[in-house]
Formats: structure tokens, sequence, C-alpha cells
């Protein structure tokens, strides 16, 4: 199979889960009703209608797909295992882990990279001989806030 024709094909896939989700949003937008009698309400108020069926539509497919896609790559890795190859990443390479003439299997790994942990740093000035008050102090003065996660949900009113 020729790259054009994949894609091609993944193209049609996708033109198809499109047209379903474009389908199940009109069908969603159409229950949109609002009490308001002023126009410009009904319209933000039809927009956020539509921002929310959004969401409910994406976050499913993200849910569903991501899970789906996740699985994926194990699989790949355990049917590599199967087949007698490392599935381990060897940084800045592209490894060929399977080619059965219509479909290759590669993984590429980024160059490695470093990072510096805090507790490691505080244990080395200690053994260091940097007295405590100091280092409280550096540690104190380069603490920032940090912001919480934000979930957004959106879900039937009778549910609420």
């Amino acid at each position: 199979m020729k790259s054009h024709e994949l894609a091609n094909l993944l193209g049609k896939m996708q033109e198809d889960i499109n047209d379903v989700i474009t389908n199940n949003t009109l069908e969603l937008f159409r229950m949109f009703q609002s009490d308001s009698q002023d126009n410009a309400q009904v319209d933000k108020e039809a927009d956020m209608h539509n921002a929310m069926i959004n969401y409910l539509i994406y976050s499913s497919l993200n849910s569903r797909y991501k899970k789906l896609f996740d699985t994926s790559k194990q699989a790949l890795d355990s049917g590599a295992e199967t087949l007698d190859q490392d599935p381990t990443g060897v940084a800045n390479q592209t490894l060929v882990l399977h080619d059965n003439g219509l479909f290759a299997f590669t993984k590429r790994q980024n160059k490695d990279g470093e990072m510096t942990a805090l507790n490691d740093v505080l244990n080395n000035l200690a053994r260091a001989g940097v007295e405590k008050t100091v280092v409280d102090k550096a540690v104190k003065d380069s603490t920032k806030p940090k912001k919480g996660n934000t979930y957004y949900d959106v879900k039937p009113s009778e549910d609420i």
C-alpha cells in the first residue's frame, strides 16, 4: 500500500466520522430553547449551548480514542516483543521494529535530557556544609504559588 492510498483511506474514514459528529451536533443543537425575548441574548445562549455540545462530543471522543490510542501503542510494543524485538527506544535513533511489506512499525526516541530534583540539590547543599538557614531562605524565596488544575464538565441539568 502506498502512502497516498493509506492517506485516502484514512481521509475517507475521517470524513465518515465528521459526518456522524455533524449529524449528532445538529440533533443536539435542535434541542436548544430560550425564554429570552432579546435576540442578542438568545444568540449568546445558543452559542453557549453549542459550546457545551462541542465539549460533550469532543470530550467523549477524546476519552474513548485516547485510551484506544494508548492501548494500540502497548499492543505494538507487545507485538514487537513477541517477535523477539526489543521495543525499548534508543535515544536519538529511529528503530524499525517490524516491517510486514505493507506497514512498518518504527519507534523514535528524542535525545535524552537531564532533570534536577530539588530534594537532591538540598541534600547535596547540606552535605557540602551550606547552612540550613541559607538553604531554607533560598527555597522560600524561590517558591512560587501554583494554580490548581481546572476540570470541565457538562451534564444534563437534571443530574445537578
